[in-house]
């Protein structure tokens, strides 16, 4: 029952710590429209964090904080910029506004641009954090390198083996896994795929049959692993099986039980397969090749088997497998732009709707830095770049309610040297809003219904291996 109590504290804790990380993205976004707009002589009536009825406000100075239940966005109320956006949205029938005097479009840019410009430099900040944290590889790129190929997968039947090089995906060269597992996901409902392998210095074709993910519904190589960096061993936990037996900090893991470590995880894996069963584990030391003999000990707090090893931190992972902060930032921004090519201009039929399926809503990214914080600060801080440089670039996009939109409407003044329409201007700001309301709405249950599924999904998988462990007792 402690164990149980301990476990849902924790899970508290890291979903408390993704929203936070959420929140600061929002913040640094909505700080940057407000600092230009307080800079340039903007009247602001409202800065808040989240949407819905307010947790907490306060009135300093006329303007109102606030925090609200909602925590997927945020806005702050500049009426110069926007009459009537967000105060109509909010459900705020206040009294008539003061007659405020008008701002040039130049102006109006400024305050536009200042919230995605928050969100890049605070992920420029965190790709410099990355590249700099201790234990950090700097010069590791995950590449399309594979570094392991189940044996009874659909894609070893295909052809793909170990240390296989894919430099393409239906002709589209890629050159990181992320890259990879995008244009897999994109294949439509075609079923296979066409890669570009290099073998041996020589480059083959293979039609590469990809699977259905049951959750989410995307394409993917299923049993098809990247090739990672040997785990370096961080810390060893006193009184457990790994520093009994005499491993040390940095030494780098090899095999378990003669079998290759490929990445952590695998060996992770092989650990919760032997249970409290006796294992070797080979490392490298100075130089020298040393072979551990161990029992996995059961922590039953978290009701699994330990050996008491933690590794060092790495910047390989989904949301931070680039070196250099500047292939960082690059690397999520081609992600978007890859995202927003294949729903406004898809390459092969079923494309578009391969996006429509993939995309996400604000729970999922709820729910992906929560694992993230639960993952290690180098993991949880990657994903947070990447939102921030998601955020700054669909921000831009021409949509009215958008910072873009506004920009847009700015720039017509400055070419036409005349305002849009006010009602014009309105009915497309209500109309979007409205839009784009639905779809959050529509994208909040989608996300709740895959997390259902998921939980379904891994608590039948635990059932089986209880199963299976049954039988072979």
């Amino acid at each position: 029952m402690m164990g149980m109590l301990a476990g849902f504290g924790m899970k508290v804790l890291f979903w408390a710590g993704g929203l936070l990380l959420l929140g600061l993205a929002i913040f640094v976004h909505e700080f940057g429209h407000f600092l230009a707009a307080r800079w340039l002589g903007f009247k602001v009536e409202v800065f808040s964090l989240g949407f819905g009825p307010a947790i907490w406000k306060r009135k300093v100075n006329g303007i109102e904080y606030k925090v609200c239940w909602i925590p997927f966005g945020g806005y702050v109320a500049v009426p110069q910029l926007d009459p009537s956006g967000m105060e109509r949205l909010q459900g705020e029938t206040d009294a008539p506004k003061e007659a405020l005097p008008d701002m040039p479009p130049w102006k109006r840019i400024i305050v536009s641009v200042a919230g995605p410009l928050g969100n890049v430099v605070l992920a420029v900040v965190l790709a410099h954090v990355i590249f700099w944290m201790p234990g950090a590889p700097s010069t590791v790129v995950l590449d399309t390198r594979v570094g392991h190929v189940r044996e009874s997968s659909e894609a070893w039947a295909a052809g793909l083996r170990d240390d296989d090089r894919i430099l393409s995906v239906n002709g589209t060269r890629i050159d990181n896994w992320m890259g990879l597992g995008m244009e897999n996901a994109l294949a439509g409902t075609s079923g296979t795929v066409t890669l570009q392998v290099e073998r041996e210095g020589g480059a083959i074709e293979l039609e590469m049959p990809l699977q259905k993910d049951e959750v989410h519904g995307f394409y993917e190589m299923k049993g098809v692993f990247p090739k990672m960096p040997s785990p370096v061993v961080a810390k060893v936990t006193e009184g457990f099986p790994a520093e009994q037996a005499g491993v040390r900090a940095g030494d780098v893991l090899r095999t378990v039980d003669g079998q290759i470590i490929w990445s952590w995880e695998f060996f992770v894996m092989v650990v919760m397969k032997k249970g409290e069963e006796p294992l070797k584990l080979g490392v490298t030391r100075d130089g020298e090749d040393i072979v551990f003999e161990m029992t996995p000990q059961l922590d039953k707090t978290l009701d699994r088997v330990l050996v008491g090893i933690a590794p060092v931190a790495s910047l390989i992972s989904s949301g931070t497998m680039f070196s250099s902060p500047w292939e960082q930032i690059k690397g999520d921004a081609l992600m978007v732009e890859r995202i927003l090519r294949g729903l406004l201009k898809p390459k092969t039929e079923g494309e578009r709707t391969a996006v429509a399926k993939n995309i996400g809503g604000p729970f999922m990214i709820l729910d992906v830095l929560q694992t993230a914080v639960q993952s290690g600060a180098v993991v949880a801080l990657g994903f947070l770049r990447m939102i921030c440089v998601n955020l700054a670039i669909l921000n831009l996009l021409p949509i009215p309610v958008l910072d873009g939109g506004h920009i847009m409407f700015a720039l017509y003044e400055v070419v036409t040297r005349r305002k849009p329409h006010p009602r014009v201007v309105a009915a497309l700001v209500n109309a979007f809003a409205i839009l784009l309301i639905g779809l959050m709405l529509f994208l909040v249950g989608r996300d709740i219904t895959r997390k259902v599924d998921a939980v379904k999904l891994q608590r039948n998988a635990e059932k089986q291996m209880m199963q299976q462990m049954e039988k072979r007792e």
